[in-house]
C-alpha cells in the first residue's frame, strides 16, 4: 500500500495578490459626488448686492415768454435795426416814433404779467431803496428809477418793507426770473422809456416799470 504524501505548507507570497485599491475608488466615486451635491444643497448662497440705477431727474419745467412780451421785444428790436440803418440824422429819428406805433400794437401801457428775463442790474439808491433792471431782450430793458427825484408820481423804487423788496433780496445778477407789473404811458414812446438821449434810447433802451410780483426760475 502506497503513502500518500501531503503537500507542504502555502506561502502567501507565492500567490499573487489580490488589488482591492482600484476597485474601492471606482465604489467611492459616485459617493463622493453625491456627498458633494448634497453640501452644495445645503451651504447657504451669498446675498447679492441689487444695485437700483439713480432715477433720471426730471427736466426743469420750461417758462415760456407771454406772446405779449414777445410782440413787445420784437417791436423795439424792429427800431434799433431801423434807427441803425438810417442814413443820417433826421433818418435816425424817425425810427423813434415808428416803433412807438409797433409797441402800441405789440401792447398797452399798464399791467403785464409773467413776464421773463434776467436780472441786469440790482442795488440801492441813497434813501436805501430797491433799484432793479431786467434784461427781457438783447440789451432791452424794463427797470425802476434810480432815484427819488425821477421816481415822483411813479413809485416804482422798492421800499425795503415791501414784500417785492424782500423777493428780490435772494437774487442774483444774471438770474432768470418771471416777474409782472406795470408799463407807464408816454405820447413819445408808447410806453416810457428812460434814457437821456435818442441813441441810447434806440440801441439800449430801458422802460420804466414798477414791479408787483418777482419769481426766480
Amino acid at each position: 500500500m502506497r503513502a500518500i504524501r501531503h503537500p507542504g505548507p502555502i506561502i502567501m507570497s507565492d500567490v499573487p495578490p489580490i488589488i482591492y485599491v482600484p476597485v474601492l475608488l471606482v465604489a467611492a466615486i459616485p459617493l463622493g459626488i453625491a456627498v458633494l451635491q448634497q453640501v452644495q444643497r445645503t451651504q447657504p448662497v451669498a446675498a447679492q448686492t441689487v444695485v437700483a440705477a439713480a432715477p433720471t431727474p426730471a427736466p426743469a419745467p420750461t417758462i415760456s415768454i407771454p406772446p405779449g412780451e414777445r410782440a413787445f421785444i420784437a417791436a423795439v428790436a424792429k427800431g434799433r435795426e431801423a434807427f441803425k440803418a438810417g442814413q443820417n440824422e433826421m433818418a435816425k429819428g424817425s425810427a423813434r416814433p415808428l416803433r412807438a406805433r409797433a409797441i402800441c400794437d405789440a401792447v398797452s401801457p399798464g399791467p403785464v404779467d409773467d413776464w421773463v428775463g434776467r436780472v441786469a442790474s440790482l442795488s440801492t439808491n441813497g434813501d436805501g431803496k430797491g433799484v432793479l433792471a431786467i434784461e427781457i431782450g438783447s440789451r432791452i430793458f424794463v427797470k425802476t428809477w434810480n432815484n427819488a427825484v425821477s421816481d415822483i408820481g411813479d413809485r416804482t423804487l422798492l421800499d425795503p418793507d415791501s414784500p417785492i423788496y424782500k423777493q428780490a433780496l435772494s437774487l442774483r445778477q444774471g438770474q432768470r426770473v418771471q416777474f409782472s407789473g406795470n408799463l407807464f404811458a408816454s405820447s413819445t414812446d408808447c410806453v416810457r422809456e428812460g434814457s437821456v438821449t435818442l441813441q441810447g434810447s434806440l440801441t439800449e433802451p430801458e422802460f420804466i416799470f414798477r414791479f408787483s410780483d418777482l419769481r426766480p426760475l
